[in-house]
């Protein structure tokens, strides 16, 4: 299984977990559910994460659907979406 793009960061830099959820201001237990697939970061992260990491919410989206696990993706779906016009929404039905 490849890894999860914060994991690969972590690795690249000698950063623990805790050394990374110190950094973003987390407990180290998110950061292991964000790379485990668990959860995704919520959008307010995301620019934090960029600064520090360079990766972007899109690139951390991707990685968790690349994983496989419903839960993380549902989340990641939602926060996604949730970032997108509101006039979206409306399906077509226009």
């Amino acid at each position: 299984m490849k890894k999860h793009p914060l994991t690969v960061f972590r690795d690249q830099h000698g950063l623990t977990k805790t050394a990374l959820s110190e950094r973003l201001g987390v407990d180290k237990s998110t950061v292991s559910r964000w790379e485990n697939g668990k959860r995704f970061p919520p959008r307010e992260l995301w620019p934090r994460i960029e600064k520090i990491t360079g990766l972007s919410g899109g690139d951390l989206a991707v990685a968790i659907a690349k994983s496989g696990t419903v839960r993380g993706m549902e989340q990641a779906c939602q926060e996604l979406i949730g970032s997108a016009p509101k006039t979206l929404g409306s399906g077509g039905r226009d």
